[in-house]
């Protein structure tokens, strides 16, 4: 659990699993954007897009890749260098011990991720910037959304009700994605709607 982990612990995971895959794809990066081609695939989670309970340090490593990744992607395009993040679900020395079903436990392989891996790292792979979960022979597509826009109410003050409203109502809306973060602000600057 957070509160109890030494930092010290917390900064080691994000060198391993964060800054360890920064400066792999810093060096290929250079490489592929002289060559004018390249295939950079980080391996990230769903713990990165989703959180989980007493993984706070891999969960915040993971989802700096995926943030990282959504970058490259968007500085790698035009020079024919694509970026993709794999979220797979796979036993590792770190999830063998969660799981117990069988069943599970013999369609979760390694194995089974390396198609999608495969088919990512393809010079006819067009994909970019995309989140793909998969294992155990399945697939679906990921992504951050910000739902509708909506209006804040008049005055200098917002009660915790009206904010539970408004995330509500917000909700309810229509789901969008952006490539970066200068596309998303552009799009709430103007306004609800």
């Amino acid at each position: 659990m957070f509160h109890r982990q030494p930092a010290e612990v917390f900064d080691e995971v994000l060198a391993v699993n964060l800054l360890g895959s920064i400066r792999l794809a810093r060096a290929a990066m250079a490489v592929m954007r002289a060559a004018g081609y390249g295939r950079i695939i980080l391996v990230a989670s769903t713990g990165g897009l989703h959180g989980d309970i007493g993984l706070s340090a891999y969960a915040a490593s993971k989802g700096g890749l995926l943030a990282f990744g959504r970058s490259l992607a968007a500085e790698g395009a035009g020079q024919g260098v694509l970026t993709n993040m794999l979220l797979p679900y796979a036993l590792t020395q770190m999830t063998a011990d969660g799981i117990s079903d069988d069943s599970v436990r013999r369609r979760t392989t390694a194995e089974a991720v390396a198609p999608v891996l495969t088919a990512l790292a393809s010079p006819d792979c067009t994909l970019n910037g995309e989140y793909i979960v998969t294992g155990g022979g399945l697939l679906r597509r990921a992504s951050p959304v910000e739902w509708e826009t909506v209006a804040l109410p008049g005055g200098s003050s917002l009660s915790a009700a009206q904010l539970a409203s408004l995330v509500e109502e917000s909700g309810r809306g229509k789901p969008r994605e952006f490539g970066v973060s200068v596309d998303a602000f552009t799009d709430f600057a103007g306004g609800p709607g």
